[in-house]
């Protein structure tokens, strides 16, 4: 889903998997949990010009299926969570400000956490996660794709 040219992906997806073989992958659609706090990412560190597109279209069955096109049969989608333990949404800002990529990046563009700049990142985030956070389980939804190859 980070692939750069997801039309170049797919059609690798399906070259690399032999006629009747199963293509099967998990993706976060933009309405959940990721999807919104990659969007509050996005009002504070807004993608350059001419970046790929969102990774979370993968996310959105229709345009998975306009990717994979007539090159699969059997297209199939099914939604889950995975819950994440944490103790609060504060928490969860601190555990992902201090280990996943993208936000790290986003913070460091910002000029760091001491910033106002990166503290109105921090509140938006957590707004966007607040939602998400019950009983110290953050839940992150997720969109898996099943497709056989044509």
């Amino acid at each position: 889903m980070f692939a750069p040219r997801p039309t170049i992906a797919a059609e690798e997806l399906i070259r690399v998997t032999k006629v009747g073989g199963c293509i099967a992958f998990t993706t976060w659609p933009p309405e959940n949990a990721v999807g919104r706090f990659f969007a509050a990412i996005g009002r504070h560190v807004p993608p350059p010009p001419n970046s790929p597109p969102s990774p979370m279209q993968w996310g959105i069955p229709e345009i998975v299926r306009e990717r994979l096109g007539s090159n699969v049969k059997d297209l199939h989608f099914e939604r889950g969570a995975v819950n994440i333990p944490v103790l609060s949404p504060n928490h969860f800002w601190h555990l992902f400000s201090t280990k996943y990529g993208p936000l790290i990046r986003a913070i460091q563009a910002l000029g760091g956490q001491s910033t106002t700049k990166a503290k109105e990142l921090e509140n938006d985030f957590i707004r966007s996660i607040t939602l998400y956070v019950h009983e110290n389980l953050t839940r992150l939804d997720y969109l898996l794709t099943l497709a056989m190859k044509a």
